[in-house]
């Protein structure tokens, strides 16, 4: 990867350009094992490595990212990130009746590229900034990812997912920062017209989401991470018809409940709650020209 800086210029320090380039070359590959138990169970077993180059906002940020509230500031000397990626999943299905994919991962990341805390916020122009460093050091990310479904009554079928991760910086032995906490999300989805347009069957589905407060975040974080919650959600999908043509609609309602929480990932947790009730209407007019 390449990247042209000639043409550069750092918005905090008036009219400064760059003039050098950057390149960036390396190699990547993996290796991937199947097992068959039987028709119903198989088990995959994946390993390689990857690399990233810093980005240029990693390298050259000098002042506000309005899109997360905060104060950036890059670091020209950071280097390409190095991954070793290991992962097993076992998988399941028995028909239409239920599957499952449960994974463990296990990653090692030479010079993980990550945003550190300064402790004090940076007084600018425009307000004062909670103000972060681009940093790299050798990391381990491992965890477990889990996806099930099963049909309970005919076209009622039961949905779940979680999430666990684990981020350790190696060099500071502490915690990374910025690394999301344990999510559940269940659901019941119930499906009809399925046999009209199997490609789009329309459904009605409720889910809930359930986020557990983040304990394994560093202290040097500007607020401690917020309370858990668990937020409510709803979807309709339907397809209609007059004739040859096809309408698709969508409704969705985002935090039935209207619930007030915070996402530790998201930085303007340090300023505001997330988003409240909001419900959404989608139209989908495919055409066929055939």
């Amino acid at each position: 990867m390449r990247y042209d800086l000639r043409h550069l210029h750092v918005a905090e320090q008036g009219t400064t350009n760059l003039n050098e380039d950057r390149n960036f070359q390396n190699w990547s590959g993996s290796l991937g094992l199947l097992y068959a138990f039987d028709e119903h169970w198989k088990m995959r077993f994946n390993t390689g490595s990857a690399w990233r180059s810093p980005l240029v906002n990693e390298l050259f940020s000098s002042g506000v990212h309005h899109g997360s509230a905060s104060y950036e500031e890059g670091n020209p000397n950071l280097q390409p990130e190095r991954g070793f990626n290991n992962s097993l999943t076992l998988e399941g299905t028995h028909h239409d009746q239920w599957s499952l994919a449960l994974t463990a991962y296990y990653n090692l990341i030479q010079d993980f590229i990550y945003l550190q805390p300064r402790g004090e916020a940076q007084l600018t122009i425009r307000g004062a900034f909670p103000a972060f460093d681009y940093r790299q050091a050798d990391a381990r990310l491992m965890g477990i990812d889990w996806t099930a479904e099963c049909k309970l009554y005919k076209n009622l079928r039961f949905e779940s997912k979680a999430t666990l991760l684990n981020g350790w910086n190696r060099e500071l032995e502490d915690h990374l920062i910025f690394m999301p906490p344990l999510r559940f999300e269940q659901g019941l989805k119930l499906g009809f017209n399925e046999k009209k347009h199997p490609d789009h069957p329309s459904f009605v589905r409720i889910s809930v989401l359930t986020v557990m407060q983040q304990r394994l975040a560093p202290a040097s974080d500007y607020a401690a991470p917020p309370p858990g919650f668990t937020r409510v959600d709803a979807e309709f999908f339907h397809t209609l018809e007059w004739g040859k043509q096809r309408l698709e609609l969508g409704i969705s309602v985002f935090n039935l409940f209207n619930i007030e929480y915070r996402e530790y990932l998201n930085r303007f947790r340090y300023f505001s709650a997330e988003m409240g009730r909001n419900l959404g209407i989608r139209l989908k007019l495919p055409f066929n020209f055939s």
